[in-house]
């Protein structure tokens, strides 16, 4: 008798450690079902302020897996979308690798190849992206993930974004970190719009990528800082213009987190702006005050 107690117990002991083994695993997304496999990482940034990139990302722990691509823009000062489609053009497919492109002002607080070895290679990822909302009356633009932000010095703290579980689809990313597998890009020969310098060409791939080929964009949540609040000028409201026009016969409507506008298909309801993400970030600072 006390014999089969202890095979009971050995088999509980047993079955208790598989339960703790499997939620104790990453959350794997649509299409990862079995083992994860580690891609090669590649990191592309358009560097003019050396200082701040080694400080965010050459020398920074979280991208130690990845091999850097610096590409040089202090002399030429070529828009961000050329020096990108010259990396994409140049580069030897025959290796599989994940490409992050992101700014130079963009800093990685966690490892990232834990992240992206549980990714589905058919989409297209960022940590914050937009979503326009039907709301019967009104469409809610709201972004999703989360970033900190901040000034150039690390100060005067912000959080954008709105918590949702990875694999979340939006319909755009923010220009500061977009997220594909070379793959993806062989495959479907994607690449950057040219016509659009230095705004608004991460927002432009993921539309060109959704309209053309219906690959989906999606969150993938990331600790990260972006130490700028974006750039609102003349040459911005101009890109965005420029894709109203590209995308005038689109299938599906495209936002920015940044002004309550859309291009793609026209909307039937005005575009109001979701301010819990703001809100939070009151709670945040305020919290932050009164917990010193």
């Amino acid at each position: 008798m006390t014999c089969l107690k202890c095979n009971a117990l050995v088999r509980n002991i047993k079955l208790i450690g598989e339960f703790l083994n499997v939620f104790s695993q990453p959350q794997i997304l649509p299409g990862n079902k079995k083992n994860a496999h580690m891609d090669k990482i590649a990191v592309i940034t358009v560097v003019r302020d050396y200082e701040m990139y080694t400080r965010l990302i050459k020398n920074n722990i979280n991208f130690q897996s990845a091999v850097l691509y610096d590409l040089d823009n202090t002399a030429e000062n070529k828009s961000i979308s050329v020096r990108y489609n010259e990396f994409i053009n140049a580069y030897d497919f025959s290796q599989e690798t994940w490409f992050v492109f992101c700014h130079e002002d963009w800093e990685l607080k966690e490892d990232i190849a834990h992240k992206l070895a549980f990714l589905d290679k058919n989409s297209l990822y960022g940590p914050i992206g937009t979503v326009l909302l039907d709301q019967k009356s009104r469409f809610l633009l709201r972004s999703l993930g989360g970033v900190k932000n901040s000034d150039k010095e690390g100060k005067n703290i912000r959080f954008y974004g709105r918590k949702c579980k990875d694999g979340t689809p939006v319909e755009t990313f923010d220009c500061q970190c977009l997220i594909v597998h070379s793959s993806l890009i062989e495959k479907y020969g994607l690449r950057f719009d040219e016509n659009l310098s230095f705004d608004l060409y991460a927002e432009d791939f993921c539309a060109n990528a959704k309209e053309k080929f219906g690959i989906a964009s999606r969150i993938v949540n990331l600790k990260c800082q972006h130490y700028s609040y974006g750039n609102i000028r003349e040459r911005f409201y101009d890109s965005f213009e420029y894709l109203q026009d590209k995308y005038a016969a689109a299938n599906y409507s495209y936002s920015n987190g940044l002004i309550t506008k859309t291009f793609g298909k026209k909307l039937s309801l005005p575009i109001k702006r979701d301010t819990q993400g703001f809100i939070n970030s009151l709670k945040r600072k305020i919290y932050k005050i009164f917990n010193r």
